[in-house]
């Protein structure tokens, strides 16, 4: 099976519970190392010092048992990929990230970079935001999609494309459950003609932009490209027909593009 997970929440919820002061991230450093040299946890895009958010978000996610709907989505992974060759081990943990309150972490950014790189050695982070309400759904889609989109970064390596990215990100929610709304007719065409242009582009300020929107990628200074979050993965959904994630990691024929 390569997905296993290690709980980390009650992790998350001991260290707020600790003063807000340096012995806080000195535990927390602990908790990552347990006072050795390799990482026992993983919990990079935790923010130790964060306030009382941050901890009314882990809350939120103990609340849910999250951590019971992630093994259950991980049992959901492991046999759903079961046939696909060559696949490591990894550990996967439930995070928080803090969105709202702090500078620790940039969603964007942080978002991009978990779509274009594995997890840190054999480690991965199904990751809920403070600015979040999460509910069962959402956090059995987060945990497949993280799974899968390791899987696909094994077997076809990190998107360097747009028009790759687009496909890992699109057969990653297939995968999920994360169905897009339909676009019309009118809505297609005017995203194509945003799109297509850049399926061969390869620099961040255009993967980032294309795949989170305008928004996002006016917060790091880009240029804007006339689309919204969601909508170039909503036209490549469409495209992908009804191709089955699965059989894009075992057939030979659908290689990165």
């Amino acid at each position: 099976m390569p997905f296993t997970l290690v709980p980390a929440l009650e992790v998350q919820r001991r260290l707020y519970d600790q003063p807000r002061d340096l012995n806080r991230f000195r535990a927390y450093l602990d908790e990552l190392t347990g006072g050795g040299d390799e990482l026992q946890i993983q919990l990079s895009t935790f923010n130790p010092m964060a306030r009382e958010h941050a901890a009314e978000a882990v809350d939120r996610l103990i609340a849910l048992d999250a951590e019971s709907l992630a093994g259950a989505a991980i049992e959901d992974a492991n046999a759903r990929l079961a046939e696909v060759p060559d696949l490591p081990t990894w550990r996967v943990t439930v995070v928080v990230s803090d969105d709202l309150g702090g500078m620790w972490t940039h969603r964007p950014t942080a978002e991009f970079d978990r779509a274009t790189h594995p997890g840190y050695r054999d480690w991965l982070a199904a990751t809920y935001w403070t600015s979040d309400h999460p509910t069962e759904d959402s956090v059995t889609t987060e945990v497949l999609r993280t799974c899968y989109r390791a899987a696909h970064l094994q077997r076809l390596g990190p998107p360097t494309t747009l028009a790759a990215l687009l496909r890992q990100e699109a057969l990653a929610a297939r995968f999920a459950g994360a169905t897009a709304a339909p676009l019309e007719p009118t809505e297609a065409t005017r995203i194509a003609a945003a799109i297509d242009p850049l399926r061969d582009r390869t620099d961040r300020p255009a993967l980032l932009t294309a795949l989170y929107g305008d928004e996002a990628g006016a917060s790091l200074g880009y240029a804007a490209l006339g689309l919204e979050a969601g909508e170039a993965l909503a036209l490549e959904a469409i495209r992908l027909g009804d191709l089955d994630p699965v059989a894009a990691l075992t057939d030979g024929n659908n290689q990165r593009r």
